[in-house]
């Protein structure tokens, strides 16, 4: 369910962005490019509408990190469809010097958020086990900031 969600407001602000979506939902082959032998795939494939950029996203709403292997994959995968890595997530930064490196972009939200409706079980995460969990329906300001400057430095 939190994965959804952030898949959704991910998708939603890049389109408000200036982003068109190609692709979505564990995509594996792009532009006939296909990366042989993984089960992994990227969550969207979105073209700007006015810049030469075409990113991979992937979309992590987790509370665990996810693991150098995973991050190499998805950067493989980007390489292989000549696309731009995206790490939307709530927490990558042990893993920023590899993403910057393959010349990609961390967005990072620094919670995870949850949907409306949740209000009292986040209150409870929140407050019983100090964990940084939103109930939001949009990214936050700092967050579309950051992508609004990685994509004019592009």
């Amino acid at each position: 369910m939190i994965g959804d969600h952030l898949q959704d407001m991910v998708r939603a602000e890049l389109r408000v962005q200036g982003f068109q979506i190609e692709a979505e939902g564990n995509v594996k082959e792009f532009e006939g490019r296909k990366l042989e032998g993984d089960e992994h795939g990227l969550d969207i494939i979105a073209k700007h509408k006015t810049k030469k950029l075409t990113i991979g996203a992937e979309i992590k709403n987790e509370r665990y990190p996810t693991p150098p292997s995973e991050i190499r994959t998805k950067i493989r995968m980007c390489n292989t469809f000549e696309i731009m890595p995206v790490f939307a997530t709530r927490w990558l930064e042990m893993h920023r010097k590899m993403i910057e490196e393959s010349g990609g972009f961390l967005w990072q939200f620094k919670k995870q958020f949850y949907p409306r409706r949740c209000e009292e079980f986040v209150e409870i995460i929140r407050t019983k086990f100090k964990i940084p969990v939103q109930v939001a329906g949009n990214l936050p300001p700092e967050a579309i900031r950051d992508i609004e400057e990685w994509i004019l430095k592009q």
